[in-house]
């Protein structure tokens, strides 16, 4: 069986768990590879923002894998039988939540300014080069953080 995630419909969820995972420079640049690359029409980008698409398949594609990333990976019953009902199998179910997964790592990454800053709409020498520290040890700069 092929997987249900089309390299569409992986550009289609990331950009709206970017967008609800409030990192607006990612969601961007997956709406526009959505548009660009697959000519997606900005109403249906607009549907999917809302949890909704045209075709059935997607649209329980985006609604799991906002569940999954709003629930941590920690997922009801109902959420994968609604995934099933539209022919998805355990491998989907896998490759949804490690999308889930993979984006919110991005979102992560761009919000602390680390990872490839051009994938989150910034042009950052932080990103790009090593940092210029002095001798801190990455354990210590992490203990320094304020969180």
């Amino acid at each position: 069986m092929e997987s249900i995630l089309s390299p569409q419909r992986r550009s289609q969820i990331a950009a709206v768990l970017a967008e609800r995972g409030g990192c607006v420079p990612l969601a961007r640049r997956y709406a526009a590879e959505c548009r660009g690359r697959f000519g997606v029409a900005e109403a249906e980008l607009a549907r999917n923002r809302e949890g909704y698409a045209q075709d059935p398949l997607t649209e329980a594609a985006l609604r799991f894998a906002h569940a999954a990333l709003i629930a941590h990976g920690r997922l009801q019953p109902r959420d994968v039988r609604a995934l099933r009902r539209c022919g998805a199998d355990d491998a989907d179910v896998a490759a949804l939540v490690a999308l889930a997964a993979h984006v919110a790592g991005e979102i992560i990454a761009a919000n602390a300014g680390y990872g490839d800053g051009a994938a989150a709409g910034r042009s950052s020498a932080r990103a790009t080069s090593p940092p210029t520290t002095n001798s801190t040890s990455p354990a210590a700069e992490f203990a320094s953080l304020d969180v």
